[in-house]
């Protein structure tokens, strides 16, 4: 399991440079339009994470440890409650691929592991719905 982990996280990082790589190029030289933003320290990454959930409209999915997951439900219990009211649907799936997933457009896939101090955690913000469904596809597994 220890090793397909390793596998898993290693394929992702390689996909998060490929996206930075093709982020910073000029827009018409890649036509990579979607934004890519590396994330740094746990309060910055929270605080995007809770502007995206304002505007979710379909769904949510949380995906961490155990740990992770109380960390996220205490955080957005109000917003989690407000997307609920409004019909969003929010799920919670335990598991060591550490992302949030919302509206099956963007994706924040944060890049340490789950005992990584705050001011060190790090995360990409990624809007891109192909992506986005490929991490959907990871937290069903």
């Amino acid at each position: 399991k220890k090793s397909l982990f390793e596998k898993e996280v290693e394929e992702i990082q390689n996909i998060g440079q490929l996206l930075e790589q093709r982020a910073a190029r000029p827009q018409g030289e890649s036509g990579f339009a979607e934004e890519v933003k590396l994330l740094r320290g746990q309060d910055n990454i929270y605080s995007k994470i809770g502007k995206e959930l304002e505007s979710a409209l379909e769904s949510v999915v949380f995906s961490a440890t155990e740990a992770g997951l109380a960390r996220k439900k205490a955080k957005f219990h109000k917003t989690i409650e407000s997307l609920s009211r409004k019909g969003v649907k929010v799920n919670f799936r335990q598991q060591e691929l550490r992302c949030c997933v919302i509206d099956k457009k963007t994706v924040f896939l944060f890049l340490n592991p789950d005992t990584q101090k705050r001011d060190e955690e790090s995360a990409l913000l990624i809007k891109n719905p192909f992506l986005a469904l490929q991490f959907l596809k990871k937290t069903v597994q």
